[in-house]
């Protein structure tokens, strides 16, 4: 068994534990993504392509905010998967090696985790994303504040989300997803 199958198999992790594991994915130069979620549902996520990382966000941060957010957190689920829906990210960062010696001599602070940073809204009414989040958040648990971050929180309008979402469900929950979301809002 490879040391990336390996990581396929766990869920819950420590920040020292995570950091090993973005280690191994330079070293092997794997392409993939990090789903990263606090128990306080807070969500990140580091990007991998051919070992380096083009993407670093936490807690509705980006770059540098985000890995001095991350170094807060003690530990963290965490779930990997491939780079099918996503492009390389524009993303100035420093080279990976860096990146990772700086989260190395991150001290974890005692401070509480983010869980509560800001949100943007985007062209949907509060009623409107609390909605999408709570069906979301039903159909799919603390993985919904990917989809909350990348089609909700950039949305235009909430036509523009649901048809942004639908695109990333199964074809089996997109009915479900509809008839839950309309009963939410009416």
């Amino acid at each position: 068994m490879s040391s990336i199958e390996r990581m396929l198999e766990a869920e819950k992790i420590s920040y020292a534990g995570l950091l090993e594991k973005f280690r191994v994915a330079f070293q092997e130069e794997v392409s993939c993504c990090f789903f990263l979620t606090t128990e306080k549902n807070t969500s990140g996520r580091v990007i991998f392509e051919n070992g380096e990382i083009i993407y670093f966000g936490y807690a509705n941060k980006r770059g540098d905010e985000a890995m001095l957010l991350l170094s807060t957190v003690k530990t963290l689920n965490y779930r990997i998967g491939g780079l099918r829906t996503y492009s390389r990210a524009d993303m100035t960062l420093p080279d990976t090696a860096s990146i990772l010696d700086s989260l190395s001599g991150s001290v974890v602070a005692s401070s509480p985790d983010v869980s509560d940073a800001v949100r943007p809204v985007g062209g949907l009414s509060e009623e409107e994303r609390k909605a999408v989040e709570a069906v979301l958040i039903d159909m799919i648990g603390p993985m919904a504040n990917f989809f909350i971050e990348d089609y909700v929180d950039t949305a235009s309008s909430l036509k523009e989300a649901i048809t942004n979402i639908i695109t990333e469900l199964p074809s089996e929950d997109v009915s479900v997803f509809k008839s839950a979301l309309q009963k939410k809002l009416h």
